[in-house]
């Protein structure tokens, strides 16, 4: 169950402070965002405004969509691979 109202909310909190902030951090940009949904409005609003930088967490198998989708390529970004640590089994 999603609560769309929590993110009207959400991004609307993300919004309103864009032009007070020089970072903004998207806890994941996944499912959700890909449909338009989620964060995906301030997502969008936060790649626009040139004086924020955006740090973004977007797993692997959504990468290339979450690129192309936002069009991150018109935007400087850099990838940070951040993957668990493999244990065997000791």
């Amino acid at each position: 169950f999603v609560d769309a109202s929590v993110f009207v909310w959400a991004n609307a909190q993300v919004q309103s402070d864009l032009e007070h902030c020089k970072v903004v951090f998207f806890d994941e940009i996944g499912k959700l965002e890909l449909h338009g949904k989620g964060f995906a409005p301030s997502f969008r609003s936060a790649l626009e405004t040139e004086a924020v930088s955006v740090v973004a967490a977007v797993r692997t198998s959504f990468l290339d969509e979450v690129i192309h989708t936002f069009s991150l390529d018109k935007h400087p970004y850099s990838l940070v691979n951040v993957a668990k640590p493999i244990r065997n089994g000791s």
